[in-house]
């Protein structure tokens, strides 16, 4: 198939001016292919009438007059068209229209010199207009199945065959006439020329547009490689860094902790020294949670956080938390409910740790920030077969709430609420973390709450059913 640029005069220069500039400097090969399809078709088509037409008309010759010269030409025009059928299937869609374009000019010429052979008298205007159609046909022709410049050749072609009809028979047509016969068969082959010129321009300022987007990827995709590996180099450094300091942290503070508790055991002790070491006590563990919390996410930032599925009790798991957090919320003179649906089934397969976290920051935030009602826990589970199932936790308080603006950053890194903010309490990476965890584990977490009344943590996890078989006695 030849490789003309694209002869659609809207498309090209809209792409040129346009916003499609972009996509159609990516898709010119696929323009090219789909212009040469075109053209091929339009082959097609016009050979398949042109076979059709010379069939008429030696059906019809035959008929009339038995075989004569006629119905040879005739012929030889089938086997043309054939032949021309044939190459155009075989992609030389090029060839197949010259030789379509030379064959429909050859009996053009022949039909017009055996005209004024036969009888020069009776070739009027109106068969002069009558050939400067057809000639006209053929230079239209020639430019939409070959080009241009095949346009000129023709138009050429049409000009010798017009000037040796002249030289033959000077009774026939003036030479005004010629001029006006040559002149419109001309212009039509300069208007194709002319546009098939403006259109290479325009498909080279394209190629030159491709070329110079595919440098600038080249360069971009470089710049972006470095930028990655220099920010995954970072990541790796920040982790090793997070997870030394941590270690490094936790360490001492561990031992205050611990000297802290068995001060605070002795008898002796009075309530003002008690009271401070309280304090000491309190601010050593939100520290040392604010240190595991951002050693956490660090982890998670890095992409370092993995699923540790294991088989265990889910009843014991709530169990233990009940009896963990239950002091804690009774104690602020909260009511403490935990409620289990209908078929919630006990042995499961999950990541154990990241279940138990997640519940246990949402209960403690809904302790931290509510001051009289109630606290539920409510658990259930769906059925997608025997083996998995999706369980639903939901978590609601009847606190302060949340209101719409700070729902909207609640689980994002560092964000706080006002209350929150106000209580001074907390690091803003529990809700992050959870988040995290759940999307792990296969879920999504919401959250709906209303400012004075409360709110309402919902998330879901996948899980396999699993027995008590499978679990290890501890």
């Amino acid at each position: 198939m030849d490789t003309k640029p694209p002869t659609g005069l809207r498309s090209i220069f809209s792409n040129l001016f346009g916003p499609e500039t972009l996509a159609a400097a990516n898709t010119m090969s696929q323009a090219m292919e789909t212009h040469q399809e075109r053209r091929a078709g339009l082959l097609r088509i016009l050979t398949i009438a042109w076979i059709v037409f010379i069939l008429i008309g030696l059906f019809a010759a035959v008929i009339r007059l038995g075989i004569s010269v006629s119905e040879i030409i005739y012929i030889a025009n089938l086997v043309v068209g054939i032949y021309v059928l044939r190459l155009n299937q075989r992609g030389k869609t090029r060839l197949a229209g010259y030789i379509f374009v030379i064959s429909y000019n050859a009996i053009l010429m022949i039909g017009f010199f055996f005209l004024v052979y036969t009888d020069p008298m009776t070739f009027s205007s109106a068969l002069n207009i009558g050939v400067a159609y057809l000639m006209g046909l053929s230079v239209l022709l020639a430019a939409l199945l070959i080009g241009g410049r095949a346009a000129l050749q023709f138009a050429a072609l049409n000009t010798l065959g017009l000037g040796l009809i002249f030289l033959m028979y000077t009774e026939v047509a003036t030479l005004g006439t010629l001029g006006l016969l040559v002149t419109f068969v001309w212009l039509l082959a300069l208007i194709a020329w002319l546009y098939e010129r403006a259109l290479e321009r325009a498909f080279t300022r394209l190629k030159l547009v491709n070329d110079n987007l595919e440098k600038i990827i080249m360069i971009r995709t470089q710049e972006l490689r470095r930028a990655k590996e220099q920010a995954e180099s970072a990541n790796r450094s920040k982790s090793a860094f997070l997870a030394s300091m941590s270690h490094e942290l936790r360490t001492p503070l561990n031992a205050i902790l611990g000297f802290t508790q068995i001060i605070m055991r002795d008898s002796n002790l009075d309530s003002s020294h008690r009271q401070h070491m309280k304090i000491i006590s309190n601010s050593g563990e939100h520290l040392l949670e604010l240190i595991n919390a951002v050693l956490e996410m660090s982890k998670i930032e890095a992409g370092q956080i993995t699923l540790d599925e294991n088989d265990f009790d889910l009843f014991l798991l709530l169990e233990n938390l009940e009896d963990m957090l239950r002091p804690r919320v009774e104690g602020k003179g909260l009511e403490f409910v935990f409620e289990r649906a209908h078929g919630l089934t006990r042995y499961i397969r999950t990541d154990e740790r990241k279940l138990r976290q997640v519940l246990l920051n949402l209960i403690s935030n809904a302790t931290k920030f509510t001051y009289y009602g109630r606290i539920t826990v409510h658990m259930r589970c769906e059925y997608y077969d025997q083996h998995v199932a999706r369980f639903v936790f939901t978590v609601s308080d009847t606190g302060v709430g949340i209101s719409e603006d700070q729902l909207k950053t609640i689980f994002e890194s560092f964000s706080q609420t006002d209350s929150g903010r106000r209580a001074m309490e907390g690091t803003g990476l529990g809700l992050p973390i959870s988040q995290e965890y759940v999307d792990l584990m296969g879920g999504t977490i919401q959250v709906s709450s209303v400012v004075n009344k409360g709110s309402t943590f919902t998330f879901d996890i996948l899980a396999a059913v699993s027995s008590a078989e499978a679990i290890a006695p501890s």
